[in-house]
């Protein structure tokens, strides 16, 4: 697979590539340890999340970009819509979420951002502008976008703890991340 940077450039994820481009200093400062020993999944993402991103500087493995996703998709996605996690987290959040819930075995939320990315692609389309890390500050949705964002943000509250349950989806995020400790041992 190579470095994480080769991986998003292999795998078509611009804004993964310009995230991580530049990173100099490969070493990880936190351990997963100490967030899987605590009991409550809840308490050991944030816990796990503070420590990542005391590490922005540094760039984001693959992997620790689907972990951080969870966060913007907790905190913007689920109570305020996909435009809220593009305008508030960045499309590497949703891009990154989809890979997160796919790999967790959340069908639901994964179908969210996947379908709410297709309407951020129409509405690039539309007005001109491409997939870029930046997007979320340049696009504005129009008359036809705008329905259909907030038709996919009643359809996954709709579900109810099918499509989100916090406790399950942060368990399973916790469950992933000690069955996977290999990817967060380092980013190079």
């Amino acid at each position: 697979m190579g470095t994480p940077l080769g991986y998003a450039l292999e795998h078509n994820h611009p804004e993964v590539a310009r995230i991580l481009k530049g990173v100099t200093n490969t070493k990880i400062t936190y351990s997963i340890e100490d967030a899987l020993c605590l009991g409550n999944p809840l308490d050991g993402y944030y816990k796990l999340h503070t420590a990542m991103v005391k590490d922005w500087h540094r760039g984001h493995s693959p992997a620790e970009l689907r972990f951080l996703s969870l966060h913007a998709f907790s905190t913007s996605g689920w109570p305020n819509g996909i435009d809220d996690m593009l305008w508030q987290g960045g499309l590497w959040s949703i891009t990154s979420g989809i890979e997160l819930f796919e790999a967790i075995d959340e069908p639901v939320c994964a179908g969210f951002l996947r379908d709410g990315l297709a309407v951020i692609r129409e509405q690039c389309a539309r007005s001109g502008l491409d997939l870029t890390p930046d997007l979320g500050q340049m696009l504005e949705f129009d008359d036809q976008a705008k329905p259909q964002l907030h038709a996919l943000s009643s359809q996954l509250w709709d579900s109810g703890a099918a499509g989100y349950d916090a406790q399950r989806v942060f368990g399973k995020t916790m469950s992933y991340v000690a069955q996977n400790r290999e990817l967060y041992s380092s980013i190079s």
